[in-house]
């Protein structure tokens, strides 16, 4: 267990880390590489990377709607959403073989506390938590609020494995169109299955 809140507890640092400016405009790409190629990634069909609010080499990027970064030719998404992803360093791995107790200990009061912004596990409401085969899932509400400026306090994250490393994935509506449960859902497994493409072997 001990190891699961340390895995958890540096995605969610990082995860945290300031933006960095990148001093111009780049094009949305459908797809880009996480620290100098060590996972790839890509978002379910109509997401693209936002490069520059991304920080590929430190493994975290930023995916939202084409047509919303500005991509010529783009169609609109049925469910708009950012996502967010964020991989550790080699050797975080800790989701294949031990996905029961790492939803586990989501639903507990130090798993709340990691989930929260604050790190206050009072501000965090689990709603739903689920496990398969390298893959763990929970949906939450955070009243701390959210870290992203125009998206919904609700929030789908998934942990995976991916090359030896933690991968952290969350997706969250915008305020002015929020995802209901399902939709929400669905994006977020939609997310997992392009990321998993991106980097089969």
């Amino acid at each position: 267990m001990g190891r699961l809140v340390f895995s958890i507890a540096l995605a969610m640092a990082l995860a945290g880390c300031d933006g960095l400016d990148f001093g111009g405009q780049a094009a949305p790409v459908k797809r880009a590489a996480l620290l100098g190629g060590a996972v790839g990634v890509q978002g379910p069909e109509g997401y693209c990377v936002d490069i520059n609010d991304s920080r590929l080499v430190r493994g975290f990027a930023i995916l939202a709607p084409c047509a919303t970064l500005g991509l010529s030719g783009a169609v609109n998404v049925s469910r708009p959403a950012v996502i967010t992803v964020q991989a550790g360093r080699i050797g975080t791995a800790a989701i294949t073989g031990s996905e029961p107790a790492f939803a586990g200990l989501l639903e507990t009061p130090a798993g709340a506390a990691l989930l929260s912004r604050s790190g206050d596990p009072a501000t965090v409401e689990i709603i739903e938590t689920g496990s398969s085969a390298n893959k763990v899932t929970v949906y939450f509400e955070d009243k701390e609020g959210t870290p992203v400026p125009g998206t919904q306090n609700r929030e789908w994250r998934a942990f995976v494995d991916i090359n030896g490393r933690l991968v952290t994935i969350s997706a969250r509506g915008l305020q002015v169109a929020p995802l209901a449960a399902e939709a929400g859902k669905g994006l977020l497994n939609e997310v997992v299955a392009a990321m998993m493409n991106a980097n089969a072997a």
